[in-house]
């Protein structure tokens, strides 16, 4: 219900959700028609946060609602599970409503609504680190209140670790020999 008051707008350093690999969430998208017209919608998610919408498994069609003030799309609540190789850490969701007919991802110059959301993928509590790393890891505890260890079963020069808030936010990104 955010209301339009432009044909775009970006919520992503705003407001975040978190979600969790291998896990199912409804989706629900409400909708004003502004009368008795009726308006198709749409949501992509980027999960391998490679900045476009065009691979596999990204787009979602949430079908219509029509003569409504503030009324589910006619596929609400959509259920979406996060995939199993989606990026770890924020990724975009963009959501767009139009006008007679179906929206595309990156459509401009129509009568319509886009905005962008960020979803923040995290493992599951006490997966291990393989597939972010190339290699067999553990991090531990998962989730945590600040303090863990991160112990790796191969030895490597340097090892990257970007860690987030569950807003999205990198709270630390270091390099360690």
């Amino acid at each position: 219900a955010t209301g339009k008051t432009q044909p775009y707008t970006d919520y992503r350093a705003t407001d975040s959700t978190l979600v969790y690999l291998d896990s199912t969430y409804d989706l629900s998208v409400n909708l004003n028609t502004d009368g008795n017209y009726t308006i198709q919608a749409m949501a992509w998610i980027d999960w391998n946060n490679d900045s476009d919408f065009d691979d596999p498994g990204e787009e979602y069609v949430l079908g219509s609602a029509q003569n409504t003030a503030d009324g589910p799309t006619s596929q609400s609540p959509l259920s979406i599970t996060v995939p199993s190789n989606a990026a770890i850490g924020p990724v975009k969701m963009r959501v767009s409503a139009k006008f007679a007919s179906a929206p595309t991802a990156c459509e401009t110059d129509f009568d319509g609504e886009v905005e962008d959301y960020a979803l923040v993928v995290s493992p599951n509590s006490g997966m291990g680190l393989g597939r972010l790393f190339g290699q067999a890891g553990l991090i531990s505890p998962n989730p945590s209140t600040g303090e863990f260890s991160i112990q790796f079963d191969v030895l490597q020069a340097k090892v990257h670790v970007l860690i987030y808030s569950q807003e999205g936010q990198v709270v630390s990104d270091e390099t360690f020999s």
